[in-house]
């Protein structure tokens, strides 16, 4: 069940933080929320986020993958504290466009007491773009 988008809990965010701080000119400007057991967001890249022309940068992917991992260790771990990235592993499987609206989901795997596993992923157009596992540390 897909819940009105005005209705969603956002995650909290940092105002100047790259990824979801609304105050960062040359950030992402991304929101996060929960949906069902994982962590999503959807986004537009800017252009100035690209590698190569229309296509975002791999940072930027991995980064994104990386916020929401680390977002779905700290919802849905048994503690719920706040996770910091232990390992990040991202398999690129297509272009990321910029200007194209793409999605983010990140889920937890396991949490193993210390250390949460999650995977994650980023689709555009319904296409896997990439595919992300790591462990964040708390």
């Amino acid at each position: 069940m897909h819940r009105d988008p005005s209705e969603r809990e956002y995650l909290p965010h940092s105002s100047g933080c790259f990824l979801c701080g609304e105050e960062n000119r040359a950030g992402v400007r991304a929101r996060f929320f929960v949906e069902g057991n994982e962590v999503l967001g959807r986004v537009i890249l800017p252009p100035h986020l690209n590698g190569y022309k229309n296509v975002a940068h791999g940072g930027v992917v991995s980064a994104l993958l990386d916020e929401t991992m680390g977002w779905a260790a700290t919802v849905f771990g048994k503690t719920h504290p706040m996770y910091v990235t232990g390992e990040l592993t991202v398999k690129f499987l297509s272009l990321v466009p910029v200007g194209a609206e793409i999605e983010v989901r990140s889920r937890l795997v396991e949490d193993a007491g210390r250390l949460a596993y999650c995977e994650g992923e980023i689709r555009c157009g319904g296409k896997v773009c990439a595919r992300a596992r790591g462990s964040s540390l708390r």
